[in-house]
């Protein structure tokens, strides 16, 4: 089967066996596909981060992720790795891998592929809740007897899901899935741009419990999430109008930096952990020192490394405080302290070390072995369909901040807080299978809090979406 035209042959990349190697080229590929993008799509503008499954994902949202061509090679890289482990090991036993959530099939397509480059025999089972996509995918693989696409089903619930089986005749292949426990390999890509903001850890966890064998595989494997502190007068001018309107701006947005953005730290590990562990509502508490570091998102960087040039390039600095179609990666370059005041006070001129907008949010995460994502705004940055996260702080906060910090040494901390829990209406499953692992019925909520504190743990300003007044998710 010959992969996505769009994409470098992948057999050359994963034969290298040097997975450094392949981490240098998913680099390349980001930053020809991300300019790309950005000339003809602009900067992605802000939007509140909405639940995952409901509404259904359009076609056009698909295809936007699929552009995405330097997460989709990692992706590759990872299922070869692991086929070709796994054939090293178990060299007389079958592969069964499930692929959960793979929208149009594209991940499908590419275990099909390794399965049959590294000469495995084996089943793929598919699961994906979106009707259209199941449709779609069914049709295309209806000829091809080893990978079995199972009905449209939302995994959230061992107990709903236990009795959906039960009380369903036509998922007695699924059942059987349950009972064997025979799956060697799970894939998925069900990361949020914050990593588990569209309740990852959830699925992945019940779906190992329901299907995983002993010695199961998840890619992805691992994550760390990050926060970084932004500067941006674009972003400060856009929740000002919406404050403006006496609305909250208490919500997680998903958005491209702007090319104005300053970072006023490097970012820092908020959690870490596996992507298939069951959470428990997590509390992390940083330190950022604004003093120390401050990092612009420079516009020219993406232009000079694209064509080899170590000086800047003057066609694209007049692009630097626009919100648009320019050559732009949200990457940064370190300001010196000695050129910290000219650069600062020439490109942003109302910026100070004590003003923030709001944090960014971002994440890696390991595939398999050493193969790696990273959407974080740094040289390292692979794949760039997983945008910044974005928590902004309120009018109040703002003020409140600037005031204290003006007189301070620039230490402050942040705290974050992501709580999953079931909805109260929800509690006890009924009698009537209408709604059963129906994303359209959901059973669970997850919501962020987040606040900045001072050195003496004291609250400046407000918490942001406490008790999920402003922004929640559904599963």
């Amino acid at each position: 089967m010959q992969i996505h035209n769009d994409l470098p042959d992948h057999r050359i990349s994963v034969n290298l066996q040097n997975q450094f190697t392949m981490m240098e080229e998913s680099r390349r590929i980001f930053l020809k596909t991300y300019s790309k993008e950005i000339a003809e799509n602009g900067v992605l503008a802000p939007s509140k981060n909405c639940s995952p499954l409901w509404p259904p994902w359009s076609n056009l949202e698909y295809e936007a992720m699929e552009r995405d061509t330097a997460k989709y090679f990692l992706y590759y890289c990872a299922i070869n790795a692991a086929c070709r482990e796994f054939k090293e090991k178990d060299c007389d036993l079958p592969l069964n891998v499930l692929v959960i959530g793979p929208g149009r099939g594209r991940l499908i397509e590419y275990v099909v592929d390794c399965m049959k480059e590294v000469e495995l025999q084996g089943a793929v089972h598919v699961l994906e809740s979106n009707r259209s996509c199941c449709q779609r995918i069914k049709e295309k693989y209806k000829d091809v007897s080893n990978v079995r696409v199972h009905p449209p089903v939302t995994i959230r619930s061992l107990a709903e899901f236990q009795y959906y089986l039960e009380s369903n005749p036509d998922l007695n292949s699924l059942k059987q899935l349950t009972v064997d426990k025979s799956i060697d390999i799970v894939v998925s890509e069900l990361f949020g741009s914050f990593s588990d903001n569209e309740f990852m850890p959830e699925i992945l966890s019940l779906t190992l419990e329901l299907f995983g064998s002993k010695s199961c595989v998840s890619i992805p494997s691992h994550y760390c999430s990050y926060l970084v502190p932004v500067y941006s007068s674009i972003l400060k001018n856009y929740f000002r109008d919406i404050e403006s309107k006496n609305e909250s701006i208490s919500n997680l947005y998903v958005l491209g930096l702007p090319n104005d953005s300053v970072l006023l730290s490097e970012p820092q590990p908020l959690w870490e952990c596996s992507c298939c562990s069951i959470l428990s509502d997590k509390v992390s508490v940083i330190q950022f020192d604004t003093v120390q570091s401050v990092f612009k998102c420079n516009s020219n960087y993406l232009f000079c490394e694209l064509c080899s040039c170590k000086s800047t390039c003057s066609s694209s600095v007049n692009n630097i405080l626009q919100h648009s179609k320019s050559r732009s990666e949200p990457s940064v370059v370190l300001i010196s302290h000695q050129k910290q005041s000219q650069d600062i006070d020439t490109a942003y001129p109302r910026i100070g070390l004590h003003e923030i907008t709001g944090f960014a949010g971002h994440f890696t995460a390991v595939l398999y072995g050493n193969i790696m994502i990273d959407t974080r705004p740094v040289s390292s940055r692979n794949t760039y369909f997983w945008e910044s996260a974005f928590f902004p702080l309120n009018r109040f906060t703002r003020q409140e901040f600037f005031r204290i910090s003006k007189s301070g040494d620039g230490v402050f901390y942040v705290r974050m807080r992501r709580i999953f829990d079931k909805l109260q209406s929800k509690d006890n499953i009924n009698n009537d299978i209408t709604g059963i692992c129906d994303p359209c019925r959901p059973l669970y909520r997850l919501h962020y809090e987040w606040a900045v504190l001072s050195k003496n743990d004291d609250i400046i300003g407000s918490v942001h979406n406490r008790n999920a007044d402003d922004h929640v998710l559904y599963l």
